[in-house]
């Protein structure tokens, strides 16, 4: 993981056809994938310079604990240094991005490499068979996240439900706590998607309003993702909410929940 990256570019430049020799537009067409070739390698070799020097970008960057206690902080500030490395903005927030070129491949491998430098030691045997840094990024995550979704919506209750009160808790206390709730969502398995965030707002309200209704539903959930610790999906959590509350509306024939 440690090993410089060397690229074998050409950059020799490509020859140009006389307008005699150009037959038709589409041969014409043909020379354009040269000219954004030549741009591609212009940018990896930029992006290569960048890559050798992580050093001096990890070296601002909060290390990630052993215990993954700043998960949260560290995932921010490496995606931030990934952007001061390759102009590419939240890297972390989209699913992992095709690598397809060779620009693709360099800019992964500083994601990957801002990772494996900035992570505890004893837990880079985590990633070693990882290629790809999402793939690293997750492996990560599910270390720290064994949770499912039960905490994860008493974890969003709790954080909703905060105050702040100048005359009872300093700032920087009620800043921390706030920073703690996120960080240990994220630790149990919750991403900031738009999806995922829809999902949970489903049945944030319901939990206040019927509990035990909701407590079932996360204890179906939580099987599922002991099963197969994925991200859960709006869709999956309506299809659950919506199961629970044709049990309950069977159970009391007088009832008059809307499952529309």
């Amino acid at each position: 993981m440690s090993q410089k990256l060397n690229f074998s570019i050409s950059t020799s430049t490509p020859a140009v056809k006389k307008d005699s020799e150009i037959m038709s537009t589409k041969d014409e067409t043909q020379l354009q994938p040269i000219d954004y070739q030549r741009k591609d390698v212009i940018l990896v070799r930029d992006l290569d310079r960048k890559l050798e020097n992580v050093a001096k970008y990890n070296q601002e960057v909060e290390h990630l604990c052993f215990d993954g206690s700043n998960l949260f902080r560290w995932k921010t500030r490496t995606a931030t240094a990934i952007f001061f490395m390759t102009n590419v903005s939240q890297y972390w927030d989209a699913e992992r991005p095709a690598v397809d070129s060779m620009v693709d491949l360099v800019i992964d491998k500083c994601a990957l490499r801002m990772i494996y430098s900035t992570i505890h030691n004893d837990l880079r045997d985590l990633i070693d068979g990882c290629i790809y840094a999402h793939d690293a990024l997750a492996t990560i995550e599910r270390h720290f996240c064994p949770g499912g979704r039960t905490i994860q919506v008493a974890t969003f209750r709790n954080l909703c439900l905060r105050t702040f009160d100048p005359a009872t808790t300093p700032l920087l206390k009620h800043i921390q706590a706030v920073n703690e709730d996120m960080e240990k969502l994220e630790r149990n398995g919750f991403n900031w998607t738009k999806d995922m965030l829809l999902g949970m707002l489903y049945q944030h309200g319901a939990s206040m309003s019927v509990p035990h209704s909701m407590g079932t539903i996360n204890a179906v959930l939580d099987a599922k993702y002991r099963a197969k610790p994925e991200p859960f999906k709006s869709s999956d959590i309506r299809a659950e909410m919506q199961a629970s509350f044709r049990v309950m509306k069977r159970e009391n024939k007088n009832s008059k929940l809307d499952l529309s």
